[in-house]
């Protein structure tokens, strides 16, 4: 009911998010995505900068200025606090080193953008 009938001060979720910001991020911020189901923008933020940086960073091919753009993002939403995330956790991971290399070079694998993945030459 939190979600469907907007009747809730506060409601308390787990939600996982994917390796790029892009997929799991945007989704709770970007003020497009107010919808009443789960897993979107259910706070009702509205920030048009932030909405604007979302639309920037889509489209932004250079990694550096990608990750500028969500720190700014970032700074924002911490400043403007529309959802307070009281507890994070780190998911275990693993792969087969004699098949690839370059993951998990993080402490988190539910981090892991897989960015520097490279198959092992057999």
């Amino acid at each position: 009911m939190a979600f469907t009938n907007n009747e809730f001060d506060m409601t308390s979720a787990s939600f996982s998010l994917g390796p790029d910001p892009d997929v799991g991020i945007e989704r709770f911020y970007n003020s497009n995505n107010i919808f009443n189901i789960v897993g979107v923008n259910n706070s009702k933020y509205i920030n048009p900068e932030v909405d604007k940086l979302f639309d920037e960073q889509r489209v932004q091919t250079d990694f550096a200025k990608r990750k500028a753009i969500y720190d700014r993002i970032q700074e924002i939403v911490w400043n403007d606090i529309p959802v307070f995330p009281y507890c994070t956790y780190t998911l275990p991971g693993a792969y087969n080193g004699e098949v690839v290399s370059g993951i998990f070079d993080g402490e988190a694998s539910n981090r892991e953008d897989f960015a520097f993945a490279k198959p092992v030459k057999a």
